[in-house]
């Protein structure tokens, strides 16, 4: 995915990274050529600070870089396109320590494919074992997803790229409409299978009442005559059965 942005956007941008760069490299000269200027007991606090703005500095200039890389114009290619239904941004670990954004999105369900999202090359065996890949610009063999769309809450946070790999293929096993339903049962502690969860999903209710009327139209549960229908409490019907079923966001599900 690109952002195209306007020249005084893409200029705001870039001054606002030249700024924060200049002004953390300033800091840290100001703070050396003062230390003849304070008391003796202050100068290693001058010290520290000069050693936090320019490591500050360091980054915002790796940021500056990241960004004129990026940038095509006034288009920045923020992340890959690939129409999947999930994706995941599949980054170099060693160079985001040293703040650089070194990767890219690709299909969540080709996570686990290191060399689509980062250059990588075989490392010295003596090194990183057998056929390890590593990063080519900064030789770490540590890769990570900072970011991901579309797992519908299946990953917290970040995690491996076999972790969304799996996690990817899923929910892609699964009916377009049964994948929140899928999340759901997770959410309940259940465990992550496919087969177990179509075996217990009952179905998507929003009251008690439609889960009675489900339950009795449907699986035959009760017969009910149509001229005692408008007497018979669903509602309270519904609710006992909620009893022994387990229920997430108005998905139930068997307990066995």
């Amino acid at each position: 995915m690109s952002v195209t942005l306007d020249s005084n956007q893409w200029n705001l941008v870039y001054n606002i990274f030249s700024f924060g760069l200049i002004s953390m490299l300033a800091c840290t000269v100001y703070t050396l050529v003062s230390q003849s200027r304070v008391l003796p007991k202050y100068r290693n606090a001058l010290v520290m600070s000069s050693m936090v703005t320019f490591i500050a500095g360091y980054h915002y200039y790796r940021i500056f870089n990241s960004f004129g890389e990026a940038s095509n114009g006034f288009v920045v290619n923020v992340s890959g396109d690939h129409g999947s239904f999930n994706e995941a941004w599949v980054g170099c670990l060693g160079c985001y320590n040293s703040g650089l954004l070194n990767g890219d999105w690709i299909d969540g369900l080709e996570a686990a494919d290191i060399s689509q999202a980062v250059k990588v090359k075989i490392g010295d065996p003596a090194i990183y074992g057998e056929n390890c890949q590593v990063c080519v610009k900064c030789g770490s063999d540590e890769f990570w997803v900072f970011d991901h769309e579309n797992f519908l809450g299946l990953i917290k946070g970040e995690c491996s790229p076999s972790e969304a790999q799996e996690k990817a293929e899923m929910l892609n096993d699964l009916a377009e409409d049964k994948r929140e339903a899928f999340v759901a049962y997770i959410e309940l502690g259940f465990e992550p299978d496919v087969s177990s969860f179509e075996d217990a999903y009952i179905g998507e209710f929003d009251t008690d009442t439609a889960l009675a009327e489900y339950f009795i139209d449907e699986l035959g549960t009760l017969q009910i005559p149509d001229n005692l229908r408008p007497y018979f409490d669903f509602e309270a019907y519904g609710r006992d059965l909620s009893w022994d079923l387990s229920n997430h966001s108005g998905h139930y599900f068997w307990n066995n």
